[in-house]
């Protein structure tokens, strides 16, 4: 039986933390359940492969739900005399709310080809899709950062001397 040159890797994940917490602000709306920051709740890889002699491809898609980066969000906070505060405009989505991960996907691959010798030609191409990492407050609509990459990129030759025939 004669292996095929494609295979896959794959890996999803969903996390959930259900950690009591009952912080003095909140014990008026009752049990408030936070998510640990920067948990991904739902990730998923797939890494494509080929190999093929001399020929060796490699894909990775990396995917992360929106995810909760810090708790910010205070609504009902008491004033200092005692008297209850206004409603945080926007309520939980607004902008005065926790900030979150934009969702992400990023695709990067890589290849290299055999030329003999222990000579090898190798390139790779990082963000391929040029994907935007960002923040938000509340809901998305409120951007707090947004950072443009473009695709990086390289190619060269790698020489491993012990391939070389004496």
């Amino acid at each position: 039986m004669a292996l095929r040159p494609f295979s896959r890797i794959s890996r999803a994940t969903a996390s959930r933390s259900d950690e009591l917490c009952r912080p003095a602000s909140l014990i008026s709306i009752g049990r408030f359940t936070p998510v640990i920051t920067s948990t991904r709740l739902v990730s998923r890889n797939v890494s494509p492969t080929f190999d093929y002699k001399r020929l060796s491809y490699r894909a990775g898609l990396s995917y992360n739900a929106a995810n909760i980066f810090s708790y910010a969000f205070q609504d009902g906070t008491p004033k200092l005399d005692g008297t209850p505060s206004d409603v945080t405009p926007g309520g939980v989505k607004g902008p005065l709310s926790d900030t979150y991960f934009y969702p992400h996907l990023q695709i990067d691959m890589q290849g290299s080809v055999g030329m003999g010798h222990g000579l090898s030609f190798i390139g790779y191409i990082l963000n391929v899709n040029n994907e935007v990492f960002g923040f938000y407050n509340g809901s998305s609509k409120y951007v707090l950062q947004r950072e443009y990459y473009k695709p990086t990129y390289a190619m060269g030759l790698r020489w491993n001397p012990t391939f070389e025939k004496r």
